[in-house]
């Protein structure tokens, strides 16, 4: 079996952004906007700022209160996309219970959208190139195997299965109302879990060398973050398998800044 280092191939990309950064000499801006105190969330946009530190991107936080109006996000986001110093923008997911994100993403411009969320958009999300990045580092020929994506939210589950599909991969996506989901996983040579459930994927459910994708990140009751793959009992079944963390993660944040520089070409 093979643990597929994420941070190691992270790493890589951010060198490549980096160094095409230095080349361009000119400022690089990616605003982001936070709404509420989500510590999942927080998280997230402190590693993406790290992240822009390392490769040279300069990167601007934009704090709202839990109880903004969606007219307040939308008028912010209009604001950014007609900025003409800001290259690149993210909305923060998932927003309060009372902001639509569906509504917020309109006001996002298709040529800044890095996050790849606005129908139309130039850019491939990036948890999903960072998924197939990961297979690819092990398996770089994927045509005619068949995967099976655990999940299948527009964020993340269907723009990884679309990709899968465009890469000549027979997709099968397994959700909540799947019946007798291991009847699925256990005919796979991919298998992507991206439910959010811990330990949800079993070594009963892993075919013999299958590649195991974990883009789960879920937290224990004692403070210990795990995936959706029950990572030490799939380890011996798997051929190679994502860790949670420094798996998808840092992939995820590496494809970003590569976005965020294609903005710019």
């Amino acid at each position: 079996m093979r643990i597929i280092d994420g941070k190691k191939l992270a790493d890589e990309i951010k060198r490549e952004v980096a160094a095409g950064l230095v080349a361009k000499k000119r400022e690089v801006r990616f605003d982001a906007v936070i709404v509420g105190n989500n510590a999942a969330s927080e998280i997230y946009v402190r590693n993406k700022f790290r992240a822009c530190e390392e490769v040279g991107i300069k990167f601007r936080l934009h704090r709202l209160d839990e109880n903004t109006a969606q007219a307040d996000l939308n008028t912010l986001l209009d604001k950014l996309s007609n900025d003409g110093y800001v290259d690149a923008i993210l909305l923060q997911l998932p927003l309060p219970e009372h902001l639509s994100s569906r509504d917020a993403i309109l006001h996002i411009a298709k040529t800044k959208d890095v996050d790849g969320l606005v129908a139309g958009s130039p850019f491939l999300p990036c948890t999903a190139q960072g998924v197939l990045y990961a297979i690819k580092s092990v398996a770089p020929e994927i045509g005619g195997m068949t995967a099976v994506v655990l999940g299948r939210s527009e964020l993340v589950g269907m723009p990884i299965a679309r990709l899968l599909i465009k890469e000549n991969a027979t997709v099968i996506v397994c959700h909540s109302m799947t019946k007798d989901i291991k009847k699925w996983t256990k005919q796979a040579d991919i298998i992507v879990s991206a439910v959010g459930k811990a330990k949800l994927l079993t070594a009963d459910m892993v075919r013999k060398g299958a590649i195991v994708i974990d883009v789960g990140i879920n937290r224990l009751s004692g403070g210990e973050i795990c995936g959706d793959v029950d990572f030490q009992k799939v380890l011996p079944v798997a051929s190679a398998i994502t860790p949670v963390p420094k798996g998808i993660g840092p992939l995820t944040i590496a494809f970003l800044c590569r976005n965020i520089y294609n903005s710019v070409l």
